[in-house]
């Protein structure tokens, strides 16, 4: 058997790095208007998918666990957002390009938010360009550029979730969180991806971690990002090493804000160590990491013990690290 194979059963040239076993779907998100939609199987760039809910369709009806997507490389014009909410127990999607195609951007300046939120399932994804549901399988989303919208991805009640070598850019709106928007989420893998031009009053983030644990933030590149780079809030150990940012944050490069009308308690073990980090957005020294305890702002409320602690390594750079 082909390392790679199609509902039809025909064997299919698989990309250097499919897994044994792996469905592999062409998605072509900007083929929507051509004729011939009915034709379309999924299964060569010529008969594409054109949207992501076709796939999971198919794969649902099929048991199909392992999905590989072939997106089209070029610039997508999304109109609404991307909703995933296909993944079984022992499942595995990947997110990646179909060869030869050039890079895969996810473009929001087409979206109507108003209009999305009224579809069932998607009041919360409506600001998104990618929303993953809850699910038991895993994903990998590579290699991808996301633009021109007010959030990038969402997850919520996720775990072995692996996001490297994006790029999250030009993103701002009313609604603005995150380039990385977390819920619920754990044993996250988010590196070498870059948040560039991120902007809002002060509530967007590069990434933002709501009730999520156990994750990694690593060698990711942050610029111009207008909120803290990178805010937990009631989130509890998480590693944030090996990063560079430079004019990002309101308060701090990393984070900690809370609801305290909301009961929300105060997160613990998470960790700062061997970032490269630099004055704020408005060109201003501001503290390193910041916690709800002596020095935040009041409404953040106070936590007994540090839930953000400062690892070693970190060094304070005011000109540009990369």
């Amino acid at each position: 058997m082909s390392a790679a194979v199609v509902l039809a059963g025909a064997a299919l040239a698989a990309p250097a790095n499919a897994a044994p076993g792996e469905v592999v779907f062409f998605v072509d998100p900007g083929q929507s208007g051509v004729s011939g939609l009915a034709k379309r199987d999924g299964n060569a760039k010529s008969t594409a998918f054109t949207s992501f809910r076709q796939v999971q369709d198919v794969a649902k009806r099929r048991g199909v666990k392992h999905v590989r997507l072939l997106i089209v490389g070029g610039v997508h014009h999304l109109t609404e957002p991307i909703v995933w909410d296909y993944s079984p127990k022992g499942s595995s999607i990947v997110f990646d390009t179909a060869p030869g195609t050039g890079r895969v951007v996810f473009d929001g300046s087409r979206m109507n938010t108003a209009r999305a939120a009224r579809y069932p399932g998607q009041t919360t994804c409506a600001t998104y360009l990618l929303c993953i549901k809850a699910g038991y399988g895993s994903f990998t989303i590579s290699g991808k550029t996301f633009q021109n919208a007010p959030n990038g991805i969402r997850l919520k009640g996720n775990t072995n979730i692996t996001i490297t070598g994006n790029v999250f850019k030009n993103l701002s709106g009313s609604k603005g969180y995150g380039g990385i928007h977390t819920e619920s989420s754990s044993g996250l893998k988010i590196k070498n991806n870059l948040f560039s031009k991120l902007k809002n009053s002060g509530k967007m983030h590069g990434i933002y971690l709501v009730r999520t644990s156990r994750s990694t933030i690593s060698g990711n590149r942050f610029e111009y990002v207008t909120g803290d780079p990178v805010r937990v809030r009631v989130s509890s150990n998480n590693l944030v090493s090996g990063n560079k940012f430079y004019r990002s944050g309101s308060y701090a490069t990393f984070s900690e804000w809370r609801d305290t009308t909301k009961g929300e308690g105060c997160g613990k073990g998470n960790v700062f160590s061997k970032n490269i980090y630099g004055n704020s957005y408005g060109n201003k020294k501001k503290p390193m990491i910041l916690w709800g305890g002596k020095g935040s702002p009041p409404v953040w409320g106070k936590c007994s013990t540090p839930s953000i602690k400062n690892g070693g390594g970190n060094k304070y750079r005011t000109t540009k690290p990369w």
